[in-house]
């Protein structure tokens, strides 16, 4: 017995598996370890970018409301001034998404002449704010501003 355990001893074979395996050991242990430490400076900044943006002031000032824009439903008695206005600002108050999904939303009403009132004090607000808000151009807009007689503005 003591013969087969001095050639034991002795025997390389399987001495590279085990190199192998302490090299792997170490590879995974420092990838874990980088993680760790990557994880910690990542949630930093997010937390700091976070931070500064809920602290941002983004203006939409330069969206105003523009009675011309409305003449035409002044001229033929659809709405008031105070109508328009109250439209505008609910428009106003919209993300740019929203805005873009109101007026793909209500453009087939339009086309097919079934808007109601209330969705077309809807759609030519949200038309208003999104062309001040540069989302689009009238010309984006193909014939609905004809539709809705805003042809003459822009």
């Amino acid at each position: 017995m003591s013969n087969k355990f001095k050639q034991f001893l002795a025997s390389e074979d399987g001495a590279i598996t085990v190199d192998y395996v302490v090299l792997s050991a170490a590879a995974v242990a420092m990838a874990i370890s980088t993680t760790d430490v990557l994880d910690d400076t990542i949630d930093f900044l997010s937390s700091r970018l976070e931070a500064q943006l809920r602290n941002q002031q983004i203006s939409d000032a330069f969206v105003q409301f523009d009675s011309a824009f409305w003449q035409g439903q002044y001229d033929d008695g659809t709405f008031n001034e105070t109508q328009t206005e109250d439209y505008f600002n609910q428009a106003n108050e919209l993300m740019n998404q929203e805005l873009i999904d109101k007026i793909n939303e209500l453009t087939p009403a339009a086309y097919d002449g079934t808007l109601t009132t209330n969705e077309t004090g809807e759609l030519i607000a949200a038309i208003s704010v999104g062309l001040q808000r540069n989302i689009f151009e009238a010309s984006d807009l193909g014939d609905l501003m004809t539709t809705l007689g805003l042809d003459g503005y822009a």
